[in-house]
């Protein structure tokens, strides 16, 4: 699916801006989410929308941009207990790791 370039000339930092810019966005992916194969229905938008999304990489920190795979347990220990806000799909993906590579 291809972007097309958005003419916002004369509406960079202003809420027109900001809420055209918001609604293509909506579209775009509610287009790729149609073309994945999904139905329109909106409890299963919703479903979708709240299921986790797998984070592969390491964001940011000591270890930021390294395979979560790559990371040493006791790392991604420390981040669990440590990290108060961290991005609850950065998180899943962290528990799932470490539950993972215990098995």
């Amino acid at each position: 699916m291809r972007l097309r370039r958005l003419r916002l000339e004369g509406l960079a930092h202003s809420a027109d801006g900001d809420a055209l810019v918001t609604a293509y966005l909506l579209v775009y992916m509610i287009r790729d989410y149609l073309h994945q194969g999904h139905t329109d229905s909106v409890d299963e938008m919703i479903q979708y929308a709240e299921t986790p999304y797998v984070v592969r990489k390491m964001p940011f920190g000591k270890h930021g941009g390294k395979l979560l795979e790559e990371l040493p347990p006791d790392y991604v220990q420390w981040a669990l207990t440590t990290i108060r806000d961290m991005d609850k799909d950065l998180r899943w993906s962290l528990e799932k790791f470490t539950v993972s590579n215990t098995m």
